[in-house]
């Protein structure tokens, strides 16, 4: 019943088995924000790569697999969802091949395109229902790489850099970087505050919703009858 407590999605785990915890929380907003930025604009193969990089940092962080296993797997087939389901959509719309002159006046050279057709699969009947075909060009390829390894790049290296650094240390870390705001009457001391109380308030949270379906469970609710 404590699958919430299983998966510590975002909460600081104690203990001093990975020399991720001895990384100043300053270097850990650096590296986060590069791996939350830099991919936004960027090729895929520097996409990739990034996923690459947090899993080999993952492997060789020394902590305890209980902390981070169950939600990478999850993580990862969620991803992989997310970037197959944006292949097998269609990306694009083919435009129309509209033009003032003549056919038979435009030379052959340019009326030949390219075809970047990796996979193609169908038109399948099933029950006399025509299903496809399905068509995975370059673009949704790319749009599906580009999702699933944003979707795994934000997330994991946040988490990663959460259950290594104690909220206190997070909280200190934004107020460095936003001093200079202090000048211009940003209120850095009331949000670092903010911040810190959503960070100790998170564990509860999850407790109480574990709580709630534990109660569900036992009292056997069948919510379709209610």
């Amino acid at each position: 019943m404590d699958w919430l407590k299983e998966i510590p999605i975002g909460q600081y785990v104690a203990g001093k088995s990975s020399w991720l915890r001895l990384i100043d929380p300053r270097i850990k907003f650096s590296w986060v924000l590069m791996f939350l930025i830099t991919p936004i604009l960027s090729s895929s193969t520097w996409r990739v790569a990034t996923a690459i990089a947090l899993l080999l940092i993952t492997f060789i962080s020394s902590l305890p697999k209980r902390i981070w296993w169950r939600s990478l797997f999850l993580l990862l087939v969620f991803s992989l969802f997310v970037g197959l389901l944006s292949m097998v959509l269609p990306a694009s719309e083919p435009s129309s091949q509209l033009t003032i002159r003549n056919h038979i006046e435009i030379p052959k050279a340019y009326l030949i395109t390219p075809s970047w057709e990796l996979f193609k699969l169908g038109p399948l009947n099933l029950g006399g229902i025509s299903i496809g075909p399905l068509i995975v060009d370059r673009r949704s390829a790319e749009l599906g790489i580009k999702t699933s390894t944003l979707i795994f790049t934000v997330i994991h290296s946040v988490n990663l850099m959460m259950i290594t650094t104690p909220p206190e240390d997070l909280v200190w870390a934004m107020r460095w970087f936003l001093l200079p705001l202090t000048k211009l009457g940003f209120p850095t001391e009331k949000m670092s505050f903010q911040l810190l109380l959503a960070l100790r308030f998170l564990p509860l949270v999850q407790e109480e919703l574990q709580n709630l379906f534990r109660s569900i469970g036992v009292r056997a609710v069948n919510f379709k009858r209610l």
